[in-house]
């Protein structure tokens, strides 16, 4: 297992405390008019992952940063994603990011951010 994810061809560690993987099945449960239970499978269902990507405002080559970040999130179309096992998907990013600064100065060289998403497989 890697201490990392890769989003769009970069590396992000993840905040272990709130990193989350969802697998969605897709199926509706419903109750007839008789009583019984009755179920309907859809399609495949697809994996979403939850919580908080550090990104520094500088990194080292092949990591991601800050700005690396945003404009993946700001990007319209599909992404590249492998998971902490090394699995790849195709992904989107959900509707919002939310960056926290670790520090006052947000361009200092030396600042992190903790940018909380969410990932969805396609």
């Amino acid at each position: 297992m890697r201490n990392y994810i890769t989003l769009n061809g970069k590396k992000y560690k993840t905040q272990s405390a709130n990193w989350t993987e969802t697998e969605v099945n897709a199926r509706q449960t419903t109750r007839l008019a008789s009583g019984k239970g009755d179920v309907t499978f859809g399609g495949s269902g697809y994996f979403m992952w939850t919580g908080t990507l550090i990104a520094p405002v500088v990194a080292e080559t092949g990591w991601g940063t800050k700005d690396t970040l945003a404009n993946a999130f700001r990007k319209k179309t599909k992404l590249a994603y492998e998971d902490h096992l090394g699995t790849a998907y195709e992904v989107a990013i959900g509707s919002r990011m939310e960056k926290r600064s670790q520090l006052p100065d947000w361009d200092n060289v030396e600042n992190v951010f903790h940018v909380f998403m969410e990932i969805v497989s396609l």
